[in-house]
């Protein structure tokens, strides 16, 4: 609280004289509401206001239609700043970033993703205590050095905004812009996100990946297009195009942005929206297909391109997600080792943030559970049918005698193996 001594109140200089005091309203941290309501100075106003929180998020109004962030609790490993906040029948704008507005946030978050609307960023507010948060993504695409409260208020550098082992992350067409509007972090702005910190082995390193992400992302850069005529690495988004209980479920997996003329055919990304990679460099001595070897970063995306509708691949954004094989009307596949998989009904998988899994109606999956993958935009060509191996629910296991030869069913006497345990009968 702001002792009533440090106002101004000599006769002439006064801060507030008794007139204006019925006209203006507080608002004032909830922690310190009780401080304020019991010191008679402040009791002159119309009212006192306390802060207010949302989710796992703490907001103070700064004007009829907009709030500032002043923390959060939230433990998403990628905490992205809400655009707008709901409250008491109202929608409020989130237009600041508080002074030491994660602080205390709490050590799960490694990122941060700020919108458009942010106009201001308060002294320290990207440091935490725990040192984790490595990574912040502007979208804004303009550059100004008044967001910054160190240039506002000509603080020191013990107030920076950020840390210097923090990386800021904007859109190529402002890099620049960002670099000498934020001259002090120009070394820590860049527009190249790296897929992972380790680039010693392929981001797709067999055939298929899984993407997703809080924005738009570009794909574009570093992704030569191959002989075939597509880039070496597509991103698709799949669509249910039949079903038969015979043959199995078919998916048809189209380039995200089909025969798109800009040149974000099967590269641009929508925010949101899960894909499946592919990866279409031949490996000759490995013998699969891969990304580039310098494929190894994105861009956050400058165009507005909707999300595909009708999606089966789901997205993982902000922090990881436990799955299981059958949940609320839907069946699950997962990737893995370039192939996807079905589950047991109740087999839990965790999928990492910024993946994605296929997520079907279970009333859109045949009896067998098995899935066609139809790569192809031209629903006239000859795609690949790629069939995915799946676990069938409750299947009598395998039986193995001594030498590792399978046998059709439990002998009645001796040693045999059934999942790689030793039995006698």
């Amino acid at each position: 609280m702001i002792p009533p001594a440090n106002i101004n109140q000599e006769q002439n200089k006064v801060a507030f004289d008794a007139t204006m005091f019925p006209k203006i309203d507080i608002h004032v941290r909830k922690e310190k509401l009780t401080d304020y309501k019991n010191e008679p100075f402040y009791n002159q106003f119309n009212s006192i206001t306390p802060s207010f929180e949302s989710g796992t998020e703490e907001y103070i109004e700064v004007s009829q239609n907009a709030v500032s962030l002043l923390s959060t609790a939230s433990e998403n490993s990628t905490f992205v700043v809400p655009k707008s906040v709901d409250y008491s029948d109202a929608t409020y704008n989130v237009s600041m970033i508080g002074d030491y507005c994660l602080e205390k946030a709490p050590e799960t978050m490694q990122e941060v993703v700020v919108s458009e609307n942010v106009g201001y960023i308060g002294a320290k507010a990207f440091i935490n205590k725990a040192e984790t948060i490595k990574d912040i993504f502007f979208l804004p695409a303009t550059a100004s050095a008044d967001v910054l409260s160190t240039k506002q208020f000509e603080l020191t550098s013990d107030y920076n905004e950020f840390a210097s082992d923090q990386k800021i992350y904007v859109k190529k067409s402002v890099v620049d812009a960002y670099k000498t509007a934020w001259a002090d972090y120009a070394s820590q702005i860049n527009y190249q996100i790296p897929f992972k910190s380790d680039n010693s082995t392929p981001v797709i390193a067999t055939r298929f990946g899984t993407f997703s992400r809080e924005f738009d992302v570009d794909l574009s850069e570093n992704n030569p297009m191959t002989a075939s005529g597509k880039p070496a690495v597509v991103a698709y988004t799949g669509m249910i195009e039949k079903v038969t209980n015979e043959e199995g479920t078919f998916i048809r997996m189209s380039s995200i942005n089909c025969g798109a003329s800009d040149g974000t055919d099967g590269t641009y990304i929508p925010a949101n929206t899960g894909v499946l990679l592919e990866g279409n460099v031949y490996n000759e001595k490995q013998g699969v297909s891969q990304s580039p070897a310098d494929f190894t970063y994105y861009k956050i995306g400058e165009r507005e391109i909707s999300a595909p509708k009708d999606n089966i691949m789901a997205c993982v954004t902000e922090t990881s997600q436990t799955i299981k094989g059958k949940e609320d009307g839907y069946y699950n596949y997962i990737i893995s080792q370039g192939k996807y998989w079905s589950l047991d009904d109740e087999q839990e998988v965790v999928i990492p943030a910024h993946k994605s899994y296929m997520h079907i109606p279970s009333s859109s999956v045949s009896n067998s559970k098995r899935i066609i993958m139809l790569f192809g935009d031209d629903l006239e060509d000859n795609p690949t049918a790629i069939i995915m191996p799946h676990h069938a629910v409750n299947a009598t296991p395998a039986v193995y005698d001594l030498a590792g030869r399978r046998v059709s069913s439990s002998p009645s006497r001796g040693v045999y193996i059934v999942n790689g345990k030793k039995y006698v009968r």
